[in-house]
């Protein structure tokens, strides 16, 4: 099977968003989910900045800029994978506001202490909003995105991978980075991994980030994102 690194993946994708703005209302909304530490952030911003670069106006904006903070979240035993964890009204009302082409806020999120971090960000509307994380597949958002991209790996790779990222990103030590790992993958697998497989866009990413495009099947995509086109 055939895959990509990260940059050529963003190409083909921001290839298809810049072909949506012929067919949808701007802004167009661009929810990106999957299991942590499978390159979502990465990607995200890459296709920010190739769409940037085309002079369309494209912003990016984590979930976990309204996840509540980590201690609460491990005080009541949840993970971020648990729709319990995020404040799903105002992830919704950044999607109502952002489709309405007006101006939003949304606040600023500290991964190492897993807090917000009480500063609000502005934006003026975009052409492209790229919402990602964990949560980026709601319910209460879903109605909102133009284009849905879910990111997978094999379940093996996905336990070396957020154990890698836990001892990099949040600056734990090995045994806390292990710790929640079980129930982590139980809640992905319950609340999020069926919505990752129906998205518009599927890619599946290894630990060399390296990424296959596995179901591009929507009419929507660009033909290169098509079975056998790359």
């Amino acid at each position: 099977m055939t895959t990509v690194n990260c940059d050529e993946a963003a190409r083909l994708l921001a290839r298809s968003i810049h072909g949506l703005g012929s067919e949808r209302a701007r802004p167009i909304l661009v929810l990106v989910s999957g299991w942590a530490a499978t390159g979502k952030t990465t990607l995200a911003q890459r296709i920010r900045d190739l769409l940037n670069d085309d002079a369309v106006g494209s912003v990016w904006i984590s979930t976990d800029s309204y996840l509540i903070p980590r201690a609460e979240r491990k005080a009541r035993g949840l993970t971020g994978y648990n729709p319990a964890t995020i404040d799903a009204h105002g992830l919704a009302g950044l999607g109502a506001a952002a489709k309405s082409g007006d101006g939003f806020h949304a606040q600023a999120y500290d991964p190492q202490s897993g807090t917000r971090t009480g500063r609000e960000i502005g934006y003026d509307a975009p052409d492209v909003l790229i919402l990602e994380g964990v949560q980026a597949f709601l319910p209460d958002l879903m109605p909102y995105g133009d284009l849905t991209i879910g990111i997978q790996a094999m379940h093996a790779d996905m336990r070396d991978m957020r154990i890698a990222a836990n001892l990099k990103k949040s600056k734990l030590d090995s045994a806390e980075a292990s710790k929640w790992l079980d129930l982590e993958m139980a809640e992905f697998r319950h609340f999020l991994e069926p919505s990752i497989k129906r998205a518009d866009v599927v890619l599946t990413v290894n630990q060399n980030y390296e990424y296959e495009f596995a179901r591009p099947s929507c009419t929507h995509i660009a033909p290169a994102l098509r079975p056998g086109a790359i």
